[in-house]
């Protein structure tokens, strides 16, 4: 069962999180924290059973009694769970915390469930856009992947979101130009090149020939990788701004939190008891 649902996500174990981490495991964006009524409702004699886990792993690393891990009933204290959202590619995690203590040993003890993101067909075209960034966003390495042309629409989309007017060209006959940007009255020619190559030079030229042929002053080459020695020195002199995989990326993110509308409902999640445990000693008595 477990192989038929997992073949389509990312493998759940690189997805475990701790509860301390305010940051999303796979944009490392900062995570919004709200809480919420809902709760694991986990009971102390539950809390017990799912302690012992680590009560072994302890006493085999550190020779410690079974009376350091002796938990009291009486000190059973919970927070409040919290939700946590990534507002760039949606990720989530729904946290808990519970307070026990032993003679010897203060210990926080949590339970969290967080999404597991599934995989995608970047190369297909009908994939939609909205998907499409989301997913990049969380997997950017697989940038590589993705169709050319779907590359360019992608390109477009988020410059929609930086307020230009945004239209791609006809595939393989854009006659260097990918994608024509309008903003106030001003027209940007792109190109496009979803690249693991260095961009050389001889590109950066034939561009700016694509630009005076269109009557267009102003470019900007995009690449998903890097630029050749010479590339920024040339496109600096006619005004061709570059844009390399890290900074798209950059763009990407900041485009996402633009268009970000997020609502999550954690009611079935955490009423599902989906969650993962663990716990952490704090200062010694």
């Amino acid at each position: 069962m477990q192989k038929t649902i997992y073949n389509t996500y990312k493998n759940p174990k690189y997805s475990t999180d701790h509860p301390h981490n305010q940051e999303c495991i796979y944009c490392g964006n900062a995570l919004t924290f709200n809480y919420i009524d809902s709760t694991f409702n986990i009971s102390f004699e539950e809390l017990k059973l799912d302690f012992r886990s680590y009560v072994r792993n302890m006493q085999s690393v550190h020779g410690l009694d079974d009376e350091y891990f002796a938990l009291r009933q009486n000190s059973f204290e919970k927070e409040n769970a919290y939700l946590g959202q990534c507002m760039i590619c949606g990720w989530w995690k729904i946290s808990q915390l519970y307070y026990t203590d032993s003679d010897w040993q203060l210990w926080q003890n949590f339970y969290e469930c967080c999404g597991v993101i599934k995989n995608l067909d970047v190369a297909d075209l009908s994939t939609p856009m909205s998907v499409l960034r989301s997913y990049l966003v969380a997997r950017y390495e697989e940038r590589w992947s993705i169709h050319p042309y779907k590359f360019e629409q992608l390109i477009a989309d988020v410059f929609r979101d930086f307020g230009y007017s945004a239209v791609c060209t006809a595939y393989s006959r854009d006659a260097g130009i990918d994608v024509f940007l309008i903003k106030d009255k001003n027209i940007i020619g792109v190109q496009v090149k979803r690249y693991r190559n260095k961009i050389k030079i001889e590109q950066i030229r034939a561009f700016l020939g694509a630009l005076l042929v269109n009557n267009i002053n102003q470019g900007i080459f995009i690449s998903t990788g890097e630029y050749q020695a010479g590339c920024h020195s040339l496109s600096k002199r006619f005004g061709i701004e570059l844009v390399n995989g890290k900074d798209f990326y950059q763009r990407l993110k900041e485009a996402q939190l633009i268009q970000s509308n997020i609502d999550f409902s954690p009611k079935r999640i955490i009423n599902s008891r989906l969650y993962y445990t663990g716990s952490c000693h704090m200062n010694s008595l």
